[in-house]
């Protein structure tokens, strides 16, 4: 994820209140009265409907009165009647960008459609809201958004708001377009989660879920899993969502995905990564030795690389920095110093990391340093990131723990 000043400025320009569960970009008494009262409607919704699905595992139920509309190996679509205008419509996708992008561009065309419908022009769409958290282990993203269709002078407003997240190798995403009805739509987002992962296995020994802010605003998520594999080395797979507002009527949303293994020591095996921005592929690498050399191929903005990195040592793994980070935590270890693989800073290298720790401060024990990049963090006493302060230049993102589970050395 690329952070500029441009990013940071637009931010420092929105009127920002978080107000519960929703961050609203608006203040509420900022907004006209009916709408202020339009978007506090809510309700319980009454019922449920059973979901089995044997092909995916998937046996749980979804509340509200929910119709399987379309069915195939790619897409299970449900409409789900809550007793508002317009149905909650809620997506099983087998092929998607990720969990930021495949949220927004679902989005953006749902706002493009109703305008069409209408046979009105969009005037103009507003970033409203933003949400992120967890449904059990799970970490999810959610954006509303407002906008305006037909003329400029008696435009109509409206809202669609949606969610995502990831569950094993599918997403599912559910959009409403109505004004308010917020708790209510994320209870059927919610079931709707948790219908997929009641039946998914859970083979990894660690996992750790975070949420990034800048200041108030929730902006996205990471996620670490720890398992491992038949070779009994350690698999990583590691994951970062976000939906950036730029202004006030756009956002960025960026889709990172990591695998990696390394030895039950630490050091890096062999990876691959990409990144998806703005529903384009940004970079896509692979890492791995070959005749006692690091060989890395892939492209970064559709530039081709195949490069030997200059480096004749071993790599750290995002595993191994976990463990380095909690020997300094619990032992006495006061600093390290190694070398590893960061492409999205250079596909071309190898990155030297350094940790040491930090004494006298209640908000952190640890700092990294990575080139320009600093992050002070706080760790428990089993070593265990929980909080985190990253700082690039003038902009500052925050980190804070939303779920953990297991240990780093399972017995």
């Amino acid at each position: 994820m690329k952070f500029t000043a441009r990013s940071a400025l637009a931010l420092s320009l929105l009127a920002l209140a978080n107000t519960g569960s929703a961050f609203d970009y608006i203040a509420p008494e900022n907004l006209p009265e009916w709408l202020r009262v339009a978007v506090s409607n809510d309700k319980t919704v009454e019922g449920s409907t059973p979901i089995i699905i044997e092909e995916l595992s998937v046996s749980g139920a979804v509340q509200g009165k929910a119709t399987l509309v379309e069915q195939d190996e790619e897409v299970l679509y449900y409409q789900i009647d809550i007793g508002t205008d317009t149905p909650v419509e809620c997506y099983s996708l087998a092929t998607f960008d990720g969990p930021a992008n495949s949220l927004y561009g679902m989005l953006s065309v749902t706002t493009d459609a109703i305008a069409q419908s209408q046979k009105k022009p969009l005037l103009a769409t507003y970033n409203f809201a933003s949400d992120v958290g967890v449904v059990d282990h799970t970490p999810y993203l959610g954006l509303e958004l407002m906008f305006l269709i037909g003329e400029d002078a008696s435009p109509i407003m409206s809202m669609v708001k949606g969610f995502s997240a990831e569950v094993g190798d599918r997403l599912q995403l559910c959009i409403h377009q109505e004004i308010g009805y917020r708790s209510a739509f994320f209870s059927v987002f919610e079931s709707f989660v948790t219908a997929f992962t009641s039946t998914e296995s859970d083979p990894g020994f660690f996992a750790n879920v975070f949420l990034y802010a800048i200041g108030d605003m929730p902006v996205g998520y990471a996620m670490d899993t720890f398992s491992f594999d038949e070779d009994d080395d350690v698999y990583n797979r590691s994951t970062q969502s976000l939906l950036i507002p730029t202004d006030e009527t756009s956002v960025s949303s960026t889709d990172f995905v990591l695998h990696e293994w390394s030895s039950v020591d630490g050091a890096i095996i062999s990876s691959d990564r990409y990144t998806i921005e703005n529903g384009e592929l940004a970079s896509e690498f692979e890492l791995w030795v070959e005749d006692d050399q690091w060989q890395v191929a892939g492209q970064l903005q559709g530039k081709t690389l195949n490069t030997t990195l200059q480096h004749d040592s071993g790599l750290l793994s995002g595993f191994g920095q976990y463990l380095e980070a909690a020997r300094i935590r619990t032992t006495d270890q006061t600093e390290s110093e190694f070398f590893t693989f960061v492409a999205e800073a250079d596909p071309t290298a190898a990155i030297p990391i350094v940790l040491e720790e930090i004494k006298g401060n209640e908000d952190a024990n640890l700092r990294m340093t990575m080139g320009p990049m600093q992050i002070d963090a706080l760790l428990d006493g089993n070593g265990i990131f929980r909080e985190m302060k990253v700082s690039q230049g003038p902009l500052v993102l925050t980190m804070s723990s939303l779920y953990s589970k297991g240990e780093l050395l399972p017995q």
